[in-house]
């Protein structure tokens, strides 16, 4: 029970992560997170890594549905 509380958790987190993205774009992204401009919190290289791994498997996915529809047509 537990582990399915977790991952629904970290799946809302990664969405949450996902829209944001979305929402503000990479470029606020970078101005947000990024550990140059995010210097004070601790975790800055950790959190900005995190969002460059979403936002890149967001790029790959996007890749990906740009290829089955060139292909379906």
């Amino acid at each position: 029970m537990d582990n399915s509380i977790n991952n629904k958790k970290v799946i809302e987190r990664f969405n949450q992560i996902q829209n944001e993205i979305l929402n503000i774009g990479w470029k606020g992204i970078l101005e947000i997170y990024h550990p140059d401009t995010n210097c004070e919190h601790p975790e800055a290289f950790k959190i900005f890594q995190l969002y460059k791994e979403i936002y890149e498997n967001m790029k790959k996915r996007l890749a990906l549905d740009m290829d089955f529809q060139i292909i379906d047509k």
